[in-house]
């Protein structure tokens, strides 16, 4: 994935990201909310086609939700909606 914000570190500009995604239900009495917890990991990819991480990971992007469901931020429940819809897919593909 391509970011908005790219970092360089000692001449190398690091402008995609990896992402490690996290997610568990929350079963109440009424209801099922989900956290979700995202890393984003910065990499380049040199002139070879050669993948580069960065590293220290100190760059890395965490993005936590207790309960995304109850979130405010519209952005997040758009993505989690998709990736919810493509979860949903693949169990369908699947005959799950």
């Amino acid at each position: 994935m391509k970011t908005n914000k790219p970092i360089t570190i000692d001449g190398v500009t690091y402008d995609k990201v990896a992402a490690s995604l996290s997610s568990m239900p929350l079963f109440n009495e009424a209801s099922i909310g989900q956290t979700v917890a995202i890393r984003l990991q910065y990499f380049a990819t040199d002139e070879n086609g050669v993948i580069r991480p960065e590293d220290p990971s100190q760059y890395d992007v965490p993005i936590v939700y207790g309960d995304v469901t109850t979130s405010q931020d519209a952005d997040a429940l758009a993505a989690f909606a998709k990736i919810t819809a493509a979860v949903q897919e693949y169990i369908n593909a699947k005959g799950l």
